[in-house]
């Protein structure tokens, strides 16, 4: 049995039954695990969306008979756009990636292939997401910026006793500090500190 004679060759029960995979691909993926292991769901929402608007522009595309490399291409720079001016980790990246593909796979995939084989392509990238996460547990290190009043520690030489004080402070994991402004006037500095965020105790 193929994905052909499941569709019954009707193009709405096609378009159900290849969105309604999509859906569930997607769901397993961000829900289970982007999210457990310490997704931010400002980004959870937009996989979805963008998972869901790709995948009907992709059907229909090819229903227009629209060559895939251009449509891909037209995907890439929307997404390009759209993060541009976002703060986005390498980890929400291949998220990213790994969205638009799946939607492209699942609205492209021809019809002559067997379903158990496009059932096992989407369940291999589930597992796979799945283990890769489970196994690395990475440390996603995020930033936040502070306004901090103690310029003498603000000095290179004083950077072990900053790092200290700014750990006490904030109670935090603190890997980098990154010195953004000082305003000598005002007797303040502007800092970026990046600390850990352990996702794998999610």
């Amino acid at each position: 049995m193929n994905i052909g004679e499941i569709y019954h060759l009707s193009f709405f029960q096609e378009l159900f039954a290849r969105f309604l995979i999509n859906l569930i691909v997607i769901f397993i993926l961000i829900i289970p695990v982007y999210l457990k292991y310490g997704g931010r769901k400002i980004f959870a929402f937009a996989f979805f969306g963008m998972s869901i608007m790709i995948f009907f522009l992709s059907f229909f595309l090819k229903s227009l008979q629209i060559q895939l490399g251009f449509a891909i291409g037209l995907f890439a720079i929307f997404a390009i756009i759209r993060y541009r001016s976002t703060t986005i980790s390498i980890r929400e990246m291949v998220y990213l990636f790994i969205t638009i593909g799946v939607a492209v796979l699942n609205a492209l995939v021809s019809a002559e292939l067997r379903l158990v084989t496009i059932l096992f392509t989407n369940a291999a990238i589930i597992f796979s997401v799945w283990l890769l996460e489970k196994l690395l547990k990475l440390t996603h290190q995020q930033s936040i910026a502070i306004k901090y009043d103690n310029l003498e520690l603000i000095k290179s030489q004083n950077y072990e006793l900053l790092h200290k004080d700014l750990e006490e402070k904030t109670g935090l994991e603190i890997e980098r500090i990154k010195v953004e402004q000082i305003n000598y006037i005002l007797q303040q500095a502007e800092l970026k500190i990046y600390f850990k965020n352990d996702r794998g105790s999610a």
